[in-house]
């Protein structure tokens, strides 16, 4: 049972806290950390110029100090006030956002996914919604961490001792030694704490049992309604029943909202082209993932536009692409071009190709096991 009657005004933030393109990246963490937020707009005047996120920080090298916001500015969609909640949970579930900024004649406000939870009546199967999770051990690295999250595009990581729950590692963590440059003190038997001795460690190195925070668990069988009221202290829940799964705020919206079969896509680096090679660009991204999306469930690609050479004369570009899906991220390398359209199209044909190896490669798996099932 679902009981909304209400419209993204009646539950939206009004404090609205933003960023400016050209200030250090070092400066968009202190303010997401600061305000125990994943994600920032970005703003100038009252014009939304694009959002960054923890997510795109931590999967990505920068120099966090001397690096511009505007290196990893993407762009976002909006939501009006008078939107209802179902519209504003289908936009976060599709755009893969864990908040929205709201537009009625200029920025107003913020609506997130912990606004809705907090806000909604609603009755599910927990046993049904929970999904498996990728674990480490606490004996593992930052860096196993982080090739999981950009692997299996995920958020968070939890961490176990001898099978059993014991903490979590999500884009927060890693976010918070991100910023602390390229080594991290720890201290030798002690963690981050109370420690007596310090050494200098290199990041992906240092286990994350050093790193990890407290995880939220509740022991199967147990009611939706403590699984919300659990989502509205903490960004996940995990349910041990033999074993450990997790539901995401994510989960739950998907259960408010009606998702479409939209294909967004969020691109970084178009702010020096013309309107013409925008909407050019619009296009042959919207060609490529729209049969994807109609034989998979997709998240918001993101594509990264670099500019090189300005001071040349002649304008080089490298394009990388990035695409959630049901069967993993799609991954397109850097493809260099004189040519923005050109680079784009051989990106997207990168894209294209790889994903559906990728399908007919699992598609031909699940035939086999149906094989072996029925010979049993």
């Amino acid at each position: 049972m679902i009981v909304i009657l209400m419209q993204v005004k009646d539950i939206m933030s009004k404090k609205i806290i933003s960023c400016d393109e050209n200030e250090p990246i070092s400066k968009a963490l202190s303010e997401m950390r600061k305000n125990r937020i994943h994600q920032l707009f970005v703003v100038k005047g009252n014009e939304i110029k694009g959002v960054v996120t923890l997510n795109d920080i931590v999967r990505r090298e920068f120099d966090v100090s001397t690096t511009k916001i505007s290196n990893i500015l993407k762009s976002t969609p909006t939501i009006k006030s008078t939107a209802s909640i179902e519209d504003a949970a289908e936009l976060l579930i599709e755009s893969n956002m864990r908040a929205l900024p709201v537009i009625d004649r200029g920025f107003i406000g913020v609506i997130s996914e912990s606004d809705i939870i907090k806000n909604i009546d609603i009755d599910f199967r927990v046993e049904e919604l929970a999904k498996p999770c990728f674990c480490v051990n606490e004996s593992d690295n930052i860096g196993k961490i982080k090739h999981i999250i950009v692997q299996k595009n995920i958020s968070r990581v939890p961490v176990l001792r001898n099978e059993k729950l014991i903490g979590v590692v999500g884009t927060n963590e890693l976010a918070n030694i991100v910023e602390q440059g390229k080594g991290l003190d720890e201290a030798r038997g002690w963690g981050l704490k109370n420690k007596p001795y310090k050494e200098k460690l290199n990041i992906d190195s240092t286990l994350a049992s050093t790193i990890m925070k407290d995880a939220t668990f509740l022991k199967s069988p147990v009611k939706a309604k403590k699984v919300i009221d659990s989502l509205k202290r903490s960004e996940e829940v995990f349910i041990i029943n033999g074993g450990v799964k997790i539901i995401t705020p994510k989960d739950v919206l998907k259960l408010v909202g009606r998702p479409k079969k939209t294909a967004y896509f969020q691109i970084s680096g178009l702010e020096d082209e013309d309107a013409l090679t925008v909407a050019k660009i619009h296009k042959i991204i919207e060609n490529t993932i729209k049969p994807i999306s109609r034989t998979n469930e997709i998240q918001s690609l993101h594509m990264y536009i670099e500019h090189h050479n300005k001071h040349g004369g002649k304008t080089k570009y490298s394009i990388k692409a990035q695409l959630p899906t049901q069967i993993g991220m799609i991954i397109v390398s850097k493809v260099w071009g004189y040519n923005i359209i050109t680079a784009l199209q051989e990106a997207m044909n990168n894209l294209e190709r790889e994903f559906w190896k990728r399908y007919e490669k699992l598609k031909g798996k699940n035939k086999a096991v149906k094989r072996l099932s029925r010979g049993k």
